[in-house]
């Protein structure tokens, strides 16, 4: 794996910028739980000059039930199993979320992440 810079944007606009800074030569990627993004670093297939941590951002893990269902990027699929409000009037979705991967992944795996995942298999 290369080296690369760490950044900890502490807003979505400050990541915004700093992720619009991407060119083909120094590429700049976004990372929140980073399960797929560290597999495809180790493998070669990608190679960022620059990871910017979402983490960081306060609200991005929210989850609001108020009116609808309104989730945050980086609620983790853990969270979405096991938040009451959730199981409670989103029961298929909890389910759902509660069955994906393996325990340990689910406590680090965004719904952001898992919806922008890139595909790797046939």
């Amino acid at each position: 794996m290369n080296s690369f810079e760490w950044v900890d944007a502490t807003t979505v606009e400050q990541a915004a910028g700093l992720l619009a800074e991407s060119t083909e030569q120094r590429p700049v990627i976004a990372k929140a739980g980073g399960i797929d993004l560290l597999d495809l670093m180790k493998e070669g297939i990608l190679a960022p000059m620059r990871l910017v941590n979402l983490k960081t951002i306060r609200g991005l893990d929210e989850v609001d039930t108020e009116n609808g269902l309104s989730l945050g990027a980086l609620v983790t699929l853990d969270r979405i199993d096991n938040d009451p409000q959730v199981r409670a009037r989103y029961l298929a979705l909890s389910d759902a979320a509660g069955h994906a991967a393996t325990p340990q992944v689910r406590n680090a795996a965004t719904i952001g992440g898992n919806l922008l995942q890139r595909p790797r298999c046939w």
